[in-house]
């Protein structure tokens, strides 16, 4: 009996402990830094235990939460957050944007591909 997996559906293979290889890096990672926290560093014994749960912690979200990622959109979101419709870096951002007579129009490159609708603003409504 055969099936279809759909395109969108993103499969990462287990290796060890139901972990898949990134997760398996991190946990390397960070429990190479709480073995060095509790056993090489000079501290009390509080501030140790303080500073490997919190890079404890931090390896959780980076392993189970995906903080990786959320990280990654907050710099794209910081990067263009002031970005004006009509600049250079929207027509990088968005290749298929015409600009002229103050109006923006989106998608369709011009009419020449009739599969995407394009949508026009008028420029005085948008900033």
């Amino acid at each position: 009996m055969t099936y279809e997996i759909p395109q969108e559906l993103e499969y990462k293979e287990k290796i060890v402990f139901g972990l898949n290889f990134e997760q398996l890096l991190y946990l390397i990672l960070f429990g190479f830094m709480i073995l060095v926290i509790l056993f090489k560093l000079n501290l009390n014994q509080e501030l140790k235990v303080f500073l490997s749960t919190f890079v404890g912690v931090i390896a959780i979200c980076f392993m189970f939460f995906s903080l990786r990622q959320k990280i990654k959109d907050f710099w794209d979101w910081y990067k263009f957050r002031e970005v004006k419709v009509a600049s250079m870096r929207m027509k990088r951002l968005i290749p298929e944007i015409n600009i002229q007579n103050n109006i923006l129009e989106v998608g369709g490159k011009n009419g020449k591909d009739s599969n995407t609708k394009s949508k026009t603003y008028q420029l005085s409504d948008i900033e």
